[in-house]
């Protein structure tokens, strides 16, 4: 697994080089994602202005090669969105393997903050805007909500545990420890009757005894054993019912304040695609796969292109591949600064 992916520091061990030299490190696939991204920015806040002003001056469109460029900027939009499925996918990567949650939460932090302006010239043609905010908050956002579906398990988990050993002790100590008592007297008083020198046939009759009250015994022990593992069940269900109502609650309240508090790049919907591979991360692809489907839903069917990224997925290796972490994070910023200038270059980037 990857040191970043995203923006998280590795904890867990990582495969040996030479397992990395079959299939895609996690590297390869994040310059795969922000080529993508980059390809779908240019797209955006270059191409799209030109087609909203064409046969002006400044435009590089006109009427004859309308059509042409508009059918570049849609495939360009297309392949465009590949990106963010793979960094929400590297959320959920990173958020497992990272030595510090709360200092990955806050390199989320920092650079959503820093790319906002940039976001907000190069594609909304604005100095700062609260109106719709950069994509690192969508992140940021999703890796809080899986932190705290997280946090809830493990309590549950605590809960649970403890109850369970009480239970069991209770159990135990009420009516098993009478019944260990009993058998402790029956063992002294056959020693006893032993030592007294009893004779073949009462010692028969004792032994005869003495099984029919071990089978007792064993009744009482299958009965008591029944009484805990209805309990234990009983407790598993609580837990399940509190987990998925208060996961319930977490996503509800991550995806309202990225739809309308925050107003986010992808808003709800893309905390749910984090989401959605957290919850399905014993199964990455089929995950992936999900959240795509869940995306073209409920965003764009222009989405549905992500599902390509399932190749290079199938490929991914594990492994970190190239440490460079902060190109990851800065590249947001710079790119979109760069795309402001060029836009500004040639009169096609206006500030209102």
């Amino acid at each position: 697994m990857t040191n970043n992916y995203g923006a998280a520091e590795a904890a867990a061990p990582f495969p040996q080089e030479d397992n990395a030299q079959r299939g895609i490190s996690a590297c390869t696939l994040k310059v795969i994602a922000i080529i993508t991204m980059l390809i779908d920015h240019v797209a955006a806040a270059l191409i799209l202005r030109a087609l909203v002003y064409a046969n002006t001056s400044g435009s590089f469109v006109t009427s004859e090669n309308y059509d042409a460029w508009y059918t570049i900027y849609y495939v360009m939009r297309g392949i465009g969105r590949m990106a963010f499925p793979v960094f929400c996918f590297f959320i959920v990567e990173g958020f497992q393997h990272t030595r510090s949650v709360p200092k990955y939460a806050l390199r989320l932090l920092i650079f959503a903050i820093i790319s906002e302006v940039p976001f907000d010239v190069a594609l909304y043609h604005s100095w700062f805007s609260l109106s719709y905010n950069n994509v690192y908050f969508t992140l940021l956002l999703g890796l809080l909500a899986i932190w705290g579906m997280d946090f809830l398990e493990q309590k549950l988990q605590e809960v649970l545990i403890k109850s369970g050993h009480r239970g069991q002790a209770q159990s135990f100590s009420g009516r098993n420890t009478s019944a260990r008592g009993n058998t402790s007297s029956r063992g002294n008083a056959s020693v006893q009757g032993s030592a007294a020198g009893q004779n073949n046939t009462t010692g028969q009759r004792g032994n005869s005894s003495a099984q029919n009250k071990n089978k007792s015994k064993s009744l009482y022990g299958k009965k008591w054993a029944s009484e805990i593992a209805k309990a234990d069940d009983s407790l598993q269900k609580k837990y399940k019912f509190v987990q998925i109502t208060g996961n319930l609650a977490i996503a509800l309240t991550a995806m309202l304040v990225a739809e309308y508090v925050l107003c986010t790049d992808y808003g709800a919907v893309g905390v749910l695609t984090i989401l959605i591979m957290y919850l399905m991360r014993e199964k990455p692809m089929a995950g992936f796969a999900v959240a795509v489907v869940f995306l073209g839903l409920f965003s764009d069917t222009l989405e549905f292109a992500a599902l390509l990224m399932l190749i290079p997925l199938h490929l991914y290796n594990g492994t970190r591949g190239r440490q460079i972490k902060y190109l990851f994070y800065a590249f947001y910023p710079v790119h979109l600064t760069i795309i402001a200038l060029v836009g500004f270059a040639m009169g096609m980037t206006m500030i209102y």
